[in-house]
């Protein structure tokens, strides 16, 4: 007997096509587009709104720091959205009818999903790269910097200068010098934190432990332990000043420094 054809209903099936593909992925590019562009905008804006406001080359580095990851991280989750969203509104077979075969798509998807990876692991080398161009070795030379030997107590931070008289609980810098904190501590341990600085270190007893910053722009710089050290932790702070570098020679001689020393400490004279 002759072989019977297909019924109607299978060449109805055969015939159906998959619905979504092309929409899917416009779906997926416009998803992954608008959350990049979201986090892009906030990454970019945020740090700075959020963060004390810099007074140093550290602090700025900090601030930069966290709008390149926030962007790239926006990058990275605005991928990972477009292929949430496609795989959502992917293409689908209506109710009856005939599935179609499914290697097309799975060499699609995994094209996309190397695609995905590779865009990914971009993102975390830039991110790998930018950490080590901003990262400051510690021991890295400044250009003749202003010393402060800083001394933390139970609870009070004190200040000495190097080749001055200049010993006390007061702290002033000047506007555009590298200056090296060489940070200890006489008791217990203490955390050296100029909060507008963006760094810190710890001050331990019996260690020396050293912190280069370049203060660029005027004003006060709050100095904050960030270690807790005790029933007065709270209120082991200082409230310093950044001035310029003539108005720091005045005080140096204020506080009975010779006037050459004050002024070549100060950048005002070699």
């Amino acid at each position: 007997m002759p072989s019977e054809g297909p019924s109607s209903q299978e060449v109805a099936g055969q015939a159906a096509p998959v619905e979504g593909h092309g929409g899917s992925w416009a779906v997926a590019g416009l998803c992954g587009a608008g959350v990049a562009l979201i986090g892009t905008v906030a990454a970019l804006v945020l740090p700075g709104r959020i963060l004390p406001r810099p007074a140093s080359d550290a602090a700025t580095d900090v601030v930069h720091t966290f709008q390149v990851v926030g962007v790239l991280a926006a990058v990275a989750l605005g991928i990972v959205a477009g292929l949430a969203a496609a795989s959502l509104v992917g293409g689908h077979v209506r109710s009856g009818d005939t599935p179609p075969p499914d290697a097309p798509a799975r060499a699609a998807a995994r094209s996309v999903t190397t695609l995905a990876l590779v865009a990914c692991a971009a993102l975390v080398v830039a991110v790998v790269v930018w950490g080590l161009s901003v990262l400051t070795p510690a021991g890295a030379a400044g250009g003749d910097p202003v010393v402060v030997r800083v001394t933390g107590h139970q609870w009070v931070w004190t200040y000495a200068y190097p080749g001055t008289r200049v010993n006390g609980t007061s702290l002033e810098l000047p506007l555009g010098r590298p200056v090296e904190f060489e940070v200890t501590s006489v008791d217990v341990t203490h955390g050296f934190h100029p909060i507008a600085f963006g760094t810190q270190v710890e001050a331990s007893p019996g260690v020396v432990t050293v912190l280069r910053v370049t203060p660029d722009r005027l004003g006060p710089v709050r100095v904050q332990c960030s270690q807790l050290c005790g029933l007065l932790h709270a209120a082991m702070a200082t409230d310093a000043e950044v001035v310029s570098p003539s108005d720091f020679a005045h005080w140096l001689v204020g506080q009975g420094t010779p006037t050459a020393t004050a002024r070549r400490i100060a950048g005002l004279a070699r």
